[in-house]
């Protein structure tokens, strides 16, 4: 997936993407899956449209949030996997992930509306939490699932 493409992904897909950027970036990179909670309060709140503008501009931020070699893959109604490229430091990681949170504040202003939203990240790194994609993906979700 280039940083065009932001339409749901397959699980399978999204192995194959994660396989790619380990050979692309010569075998160091994070994955993180973004989950982003309570968007159901802006449809409830709001209304349909509104939801889906929230998400058009969720999308739109993450993908201005990646650089070149960052991939962005949307792997769920409200969740979406990056692969950063040469980021494995817990401190650049750690940064990066109040980028993102940072995103939905703002998203939350522009939209007119007092919601709060959750947004939960889950991190793994490839190799060094392991160097297969499906496990990739697993160690990611389990950092996803203790970060609520």
């Amino acid at each position: 997936m280039n940083k065009r493409e932001i339409n749901q992904t397959s699980e399978s897909a999204f192995r194959r993407e994660i396989s790619r950027m380990a050979d692309d970036t010569g075998g160091f990179f994070s994955l993180f899956i973004v989950d982003i909670g309570d968007v159901s309060k802006i449809l409830v709140h709001s209304g349909e449209d509104s939801s889906r503008k929230f998400l058009y501009s969720a999308v739109t931020m993450l993908n201005e949030f990646c650089r070149l070699d960052d991939r962005l893959c949307r792997i769920g109604d409200n969740r979406f996997g990056i692969l950063l490229a040469g980021v494995t430091s817990a401190g650049h990681q750690a940064l990066a992930a109040e980028k993102i949170s940072r995103l939905y504040g703002d998203i939350v202003r522009d939209a007119g509306t007092t919601i709060r939203l959750s947004v939960s990240i889950g991190i793994a790194n490839f190799p060094e939490h392991t160097k297969d994609p499906a496990s990739l993906v697993h160690k990611a979700s389990i950092a996803l699932a203790a970060s609520r």
